[in-house]
């Protein structure tokens, strides 16, 4: 019984040292204009991993039902930006890093060609893990209606 008291004391007093010796975690509190910073980077990302999903949704489709220009497959359309609107969202991402970046934040900040990049390669990944790679091998007429809805649908919960 004198055992089990004490092993119980132990545990007890090594919990405590530990807690007095590790002292509270402190967060780095952002200012007003860091907050500003980080919101404006995040919403920016959002909308281009949205724009560069519906982009991979017209390449499934269209290619698909051959809509493609002369030469391109629907791998090379993934990354064509053929109406260039992910240029336009990216562009988003760095005039909104020049806006609102005025005081980095103190943590975690990389800036807006990291998130603009993150943005693109996630939605690119997201379309080879549900169509393989490259998604030409998995895209036919019969087919490209069905997939690009499903691309689609999916979209609607990433975003």
């Amino acid at each position: 019984m004198r055992i089990g008291r004490s092993v119980a004391r132990c545990a007890t007093f090594s919990s405590l040292f530990a807690l007095l010796v590790a002292g509270a975690a402190e967060a780095q509190v952002q200012t007003k204009a860091q907050q500003g910073c980080i919101n404006a980077l995040n919403k920016s990302g959002q909308k281009v991993a949205q724009t560069q999903g519906k982009d991979n949704s017209s390449c499934i489709k269209d290619g698909g039902l051959g809509k493609l220009p002369p030469g391109m497959d629907a791998e090379q359309c993934l990354t064509a930006d053929r109406k260039g609107k992910v240029a336009k969202a990216t562009g988003k991402t760095s005039d909104g890093e020049t806006k609102k970046c005025t005081e980095a934040p103190s943590f975690g900040f990389t800036g807006a060609a990291t998130v603009n990049d993150a943005g693109v390669q996630q939605e690119l990944a997201l379309v080879h893990d549900i169509l393989g790679s490259p998604i030409t091998n998995a895209i036919n007429a019969s087919r490209a209606k069905c997939q690009a809805s499903v691309s689609k649908s999916y979209e609607k919960y990433t975003a």
